[in-house]
């Protein structure tokens, strides 16, 4: 049961510690199902403490409320000792664990912060660690601290928006779902929504209205989800669906005027002209391809015009010969 000979031993319901040569070890005697994974140890280095968190009920003769605070504040420790250690990767992942305010983390840069003595309702760890004896970083630790710390308040603001996308959903606030996304730019999800949405009778964002002006300002960094989204809308009304490349706004001018075209000439051919005559007496577009093309469209509307009345023609003279 044990690794080597104990020296010492003592009982803590439902834990036995034991006092080995080399540090401790503890044993837990009720085999009642307990997850390993529930556990957060963190291993003494000469002086340092060790900590141990169960979340079974028996563990803590506390209030839910209480037990889980504690819980949280030893997380909250075992951060700071790792990020002592300069295991930032590893740090960060208990103090989300620890559901850390993402303002108490950043204080753990000193020169992230203009005002490092404001103190918030979650300092909990301000406590026990003032941030005057935090570890100082310099050059390449700095560097992989502040980018565990990126990937910390980048999961923290994903769980707030996945949380806001839950509440937003259960009492059916699709506009204010659109906003949500958007502003935290999962465009693709606002745009699926927006299509969902456009063919349900009696919803607010009924038709493709909205689409087109959610288009209109994503920008040229975003063509790949334009093509994709401005499709249907093309399909569905052609006149309508033009404006997503032609509206007054700088970021519909700025679109690459080239992948625009070759869109267009591949899956909306009838649009094309429109689109180049906007280009050219609109924008005043001087660029000799772009009225190069614009004059070959022409020339071929015109032999595709003749060759129609070509054939009525043909098609008139066999009737008559027949009469």
């Amino acid at each position: 049961m044990w690794s080597s000979p104990l020296l010492g031993l003592v009982w803590d319901e439902p834990f036995v510690v034991g006092r080995i040569s080399s540090g401790i070890e503890i044993r837990c005697l009720e085999n009642n199902g307990i997850d390993k994974e529930t556990l957060v140890q963190s291993i003494p280095e000469l002086s340092k403490i060790k900590h141990l968190v169960r979340s079974a009920k028996e563990y803590f003769d506390e209030p839910e409320l209480s037990k889980a605070d504690t819980i949280r504040q030893i997380h909250m420790r075992y951060a700071k000792e790792l990020f002592a250690l300069k295991q930032f990767s590893a740090a960060m992942s208990e103090f989300e664990k620890a559901q850390a305010n993402p303002y108490d983390v950043i204080r753990l840069f000193p020169n992230l912060l203009q005002d490092q003595n404001k103190t918030t309702a979650n300092d909990s760890y301000d406590a026990a660690v003032p941030v005057a004896s935090m570890l100082q970083l310099e050059d390449k630790d700095l560097e992989n601290a502040i980018l565990s710390l990126i990937e910390f308040l980048a999961l923290a603001r994903q769980k707030e928006v996945e949380e806001s996308e839950k509440t937003l959903l259960k009492h059916d606030k699709i506009s204010e779902l659109i906003i949500l996304y958007q502003t935290n730019g999962k465009h693709k999800k606002a745009l699926e929504l927006l299509k969902s949405q456009a063919y349900k009778e009696g919803s607010s964002l009924y038709g493709y209205e909205r689409t087109i002006r959610y288009l209109q300002q994503l920008g040229s960094s975003h063509w790949p989800l334009i093509m994709e989204f401005s499709d249907w809308v093309l399909k569905a009304n052609p006149e309508q669906g033009l404006r997503i490349f032609t509206e007054d706004f700088i970021e519909v001018e700025n679109l690459q005027r080239p992948f625009v075209l070759d869109f267009l000439l591949t899956h909306h051919k009838t649009l094309v002209i429109p689109y180049l005559e906007h280009v050219v007496n609109v924008w005043k577009d001087e660029n000799t391809l772009i009225h190069t093309i614009l004059i070959k469209q022409y020339r071929e509307k015109v032999e595709n015009i003749m060759k129609d009345l070509s054939k009525e023609n043909d098609s008139e003279k066999q009737i008559c010969m027949k009469n």
